[in-house]
């Protein structure tokens, strides 16, 4: 599992959370996949 924090102000900020599946172990490929949803997400915030 990997996950993202992006600030979007002092009080606030939106997480994101990569993860492969139950039975997978792959911490690249989970950061890989919450580093693609983050860069989706952050143009689209306040």
């Amino acid at each position: 599992m990997c996950h993202f924090v992006i600030s979007i102000s002092e009080s606030s900020s939106v997480t994101v959370v990569g993860n492969i599946g139950l039975i997978s172990d792959d911490t690249a490929a989970a950061c890989e996949r919450a580093s693609k949803a983050a860069d989706l997400i952050a143009p689209k915030l306040p």
